[in-house]
């Protein structure tokens, strides 16, 4: 699967998660995507909601909150400019809708979707989203297995392409920050062996270290809170983010994790072919022996290098003659048994 240029069946995706960090400071979040690319992320990823047109967080619960969402809110125009300058620095623009009309802002500028997941139930957004064939990914923070089959199910069917090629399920536990112990990371596999999807992870550990061990049990896209500065913060989100210097960290150690982790090859790798000569064994003679001794299991022991009788022919040299004197310690070779 492709998201833009990135093929995440090759390589992690691995997104900074800039979300509303810049707290509605239009610079702030230019500098982030610049951070972000210089730290070589490949993706950046914003939020999009119209809160102020009264489609996304009702204003009759908590006013401060919904005033301090507005006051988060970028413009389309502004969102384009964001795309604008992450198209120069190389990096993949995405941003989660958190209403119908930020959709329609997204499927323009982004090429994938990005669900929440306080959205996993939220239908009417996943058709539309389904309906845009777009690559998804769907956080699945606070959700269990039925109300994840009940999301996939409107996707597939709102979907013009099979259900594995669209959504890959993001693991995700919503607390802010989550508890190692609570991280559960084997629910990621579980996710791609239960429903048939790729599967990723989205952190809100505090540090890297999970996002690094998804990396390394196989998640295909890895998303991480991203920040300019993580300390001396009110807004809660910047303590569980990565700043500059820990997601070019993050990025070269998944590099490094791709490096090891390699492929399947149980055969001979040619750079053991020396080792496997010093480090595996021959038949080798336990005492001095003399012309026309006849081979025993006493007379033998086994003998780093593999230079000569293989240890697997034990038992068909018992019973040979000697053909020459052989001091202790020798290792045999074909030549010292009569033919």
């Amino acid at each position: 699967m492709k998201i833009g240029p990135h093929d995440i069946d090759r390589n992690t995706l691995i997104i900074a998660e800039i979300g509303v960090n810049h707290e509605g400071d239009f610079a702030l979040a230019r500098q982030m995507i610049e951070e972000a690319a210089e730290a070589g992320a490949h993706a950046v990823k914003f939020q999009t909601y119209f809160a102020s047109k009264n489609v996304y967080l009702s204003n009759a619960i908590d006013e401060e909150r919904f005033q301090r969402t507005i006051g988060f809110e970028f413009s389309f125009d502004q969102f384009r400019e964001l795309k604008a300058l992450a198209d120069e620095k190389g990096v993949i623009f995405l941003s989660t809708p958190f209403d119908l009309d930020s959709l329609d802002v997204i499927d323009e500028l982004c090429p994938a979707i990005k669900i929440a997941s306080g959205d996993l139930t939220f239908h009417p957004l996943l058709k539309k989203a389904a309906e845009k064939s777009k690559p998804i990914f769907l956080s699945t923070g606070m959700a269990g297995e039925e109300e994840i089959a009940a999301a996939l199910q409107v996707i597939e069917e709102a979907s013009s392409k099979p259900l594995a090629d669209t959504v890959v399920l993001l693991h995700c536990v919503s607390s802010y920050p989550c508890p190692d112990e609570h991280a559960n990371l084997e629910t990621m596999l579980w996710l791609n062996e239960r429903f048939g999807v790729r599967a990723g992870y989205s952190d809100h550990t505090l540090g890297i270290f999970s996002a690094m061990t998804a990396i390394a049990m196989g998640a295909q896209v890895v998303e991480k809170h991203f920040t300019y500065r993580k300390e001396d913060q009110t807004f809660r989100d910047h303590a569980i983010s990565a700043d500059k210097t820990d997601m070019t960290e993050l990025v070269e150690n998944a590099n490094r994790i791709k490096l090891v982790r390699g492929s399947v090859q149980k055969q001979r790798n040619e750079i053991e072919a020396d080792n496997a000569i010093a480090m595996r064994r021959s038949l080798g003679a336990m005492n001095a022996l003399k012309q026309g001794d006849v081979l025993t299991e006493q007379h033998i022991t086994f003998l780093r290098p593999a230079s000569g009788i293989p240890t697997a022919d034990f038992e068909k040299v018992l019973g040979s003659r000697i053909a020459r004197d052989l001091e202790r310690g020798s290792i045999l070779v074909q030549e010292d048994l009569e033919q």
